[in-house]
Formats: C-alpha cells, sequence, structure tokens
C-alpha cells in the first residue's frame, strides 16, 4: 500500500513507569512542534505505567488535533520475558509488535523512543517517501540499546523489505 501523505501523523511510543517521565517530555516536545494544519494519532504502549503517570501523560499529549490512544495489551503478552539487556526494560520488546497494534488499513508508522526531545515536526520524517530513500526506515547496525527513531512501514508482520530492496527488511522496529 502506497503512503498517502495526509494531515495525520501516527506515532508509537512504549514505556514502562520507570520511562513514564522520559515518556512525558517526548511526547509533549512532540506536541509542541507540530506544524499548524498536522494532526497526531499517538499510540503509546503502556507496559506497566501508574495510573498518576498516565495522567501526566495524558496531559501532556492534551492539544487540539493530537488522539491518544492507550495500548495496554502487551504487558500481559511481554510480562514473562526476560529485560532485553541488564537496564533495559521488556518495553523494548514493544516495537516489535507496532504491526499488531495499530488498526488496520494504516501503511506506516513513525515510532520513537521515549527518552527523545523532538526539535521540529517530525511530519517532513512521517510522509518522507520510504521506497525512494529506504535510509529513514533501513536496518540499524547499532547495538540494541543505541538510542534511535525509525519510521516504518507497518507491513503488518509480512516482512517486506522496500522496493528498491529484496535482502533487507523494511525496518528495525
Amino acid at each position: 500500500m502506497a503512503h498517502v501523505a495526509n494531515n495525520r501523523i501516527t506515532t508509537v511510543l512504549a514505556a514502562d513507569d520507570r520511562f513514564s517521565r522520559p515518556l512525558a517530555a517526548t511526547v509533549a516536545s512532540l506536541v509542541s512542534q507540530l506544524s499548524p494544519g498536522r494532526g497526531l494519532d499517538l499510540y503509546l504502549c503502556d507496559m506497566g505505567i501508574t495510573a498518576g503517570n498516565r495522567e501526566m501523560i495524558a496531559a501532556a499529549a492534551a492539544r487540539p488535533g493530537v488522539r491518544l490512544h492507550w495500548v495496554t495489551t502487551l504487558g500481559e503478552k511481554l510480562g514473562h520475558l526476560p529485560e532485553a539487556v541488564p537496564g533495559i526494560s521488556r518495553a523494548a520488546y514493544a516495537r516489535l509488535f507496532i504491526p499488531f497494534v495499530l488498526p488496520p488499513g494504516l501503511d506506516r508508522a513513525l515510532y520513537l523512543d521515549s527518552d527523545l526531545i523532538v526539535r521540529r515536526c517530525v511530519g517532513e520524517l512521517f510522509d518522507a517517501p520510504l521506497a525512494i530513500s529506504p535510509r529513514w526506515g533501513s536496518p540499524t547496525r547499532a547495538p540494541p540499546t543505541s538510542p534511535r527513531s525509525t519510521a516504518c512501514r507497518t507491513g503488518r508482520g509480512t516482512g517486506a523489505a522496500p522496493a528498491t530492496s529484496t535482502s533487507t527488511p523494511a525496518c528495525s522496529c
């Protein structure tokens, strides 16, 4: 499915309670940098965030044009898994389930780590034609603990690669 630019940006973030404050800062910076006329569908994978911290995050997202969607199903599914790396929470696994937590019909989502400060609207990144510029969603050679953001085609678990490549996955999420 080809991506058609519109005024909405779909983003996915994941965190547990330990990262709820950095997540709130990321969300606040993300919504504060939206260009006029851009909307945001913000999917937050809740990997064990307390009610008080959820309220803090929701307040950070409160802005016209921003729709906050809490994804609460992954905590149960991933709770039995070990921490990815000592000190890295189970929330790191959430990015593997992005195609399964988003509604059908979306052709892309922008995954952001929960400890970023966004300094300009991510709309340009979200709208980038991935088949023409695979660098936006190319596999990373960085270790799994390095912070990064990835624009990824959801692909719904197909493992489809960008049109310009047949040997590498479409994204590293």
